[in-house]
């Protein structure tokens, strides 16, 4: 991952992004469950809310709610939606 890269961790509170892939130094087994959880290349992705300490963020991808990490957002590469 490149310093220019967007990643999901980036985007605020009701911010949408289409997701472009996951971080290359990721590994294999966390970028798998990230795939099966639906974090594809051409999804949309919208930050619906964060917990009251800041971590984890929900998120909103095909329809269902997720909790993520900040962590684990920064190995989700994004464009952002304007």
């Amino acid at each position: 991952m490149t310093q220019t890269q967007v990643t999901l961790a980036n985007l605020r509170v009701h911010q949408t992004a289409l997701v472009v892939g996951l971080d290359p130094h990721l590994d294999p087994v966390i970028a798998q469950r990230l795939n099966h959880l639906g974090f594809t290349p051409g999804t949309l992705v919208h930050v619906i809310r964060r917990a009251p300490l800041r971590d984890p963020w929900i998120y909103r991808i095909a329809g269902y709610d997720i909790a993520l990490r900040s962590t684990q957002a920064q190995s989700i590469l994004i464009e952002p939606s304007s």
